[in-house]
């Protein structure tokens, strides 16, 4: 395997790991954080759950308000 293309494997890999973790975020977003507590997910996610929720509620917010 050429330099190249270990860079576009490793790039490829970290790409679908990201995608993978957002794909869970936004899922995530949608219990409530008492329930993600109770089946115990880690604090970063529940972090981004939360952050990600408030943003949606900013969005619709802003959309009715405008």
């Amino acid at each position: 395997m050429t330099r190249a293309a270990g860079f576009w494997t490793a790039w490829w890999r970290a790409f679908l790991i990201r995608r993978a973790r957002k794909q869970t975020v936004v899922a995530l977003s949608e219990l409530d954080t008492d329930v993600l507590r109770d089946i115990g997910v880690p604090e970063s996610l529940l972090g981004e759950a939360e952050a990600t929720r408030r943003l949606d509620e900013n969005r619709r917010a802003f959309w009715l308000w405008s």
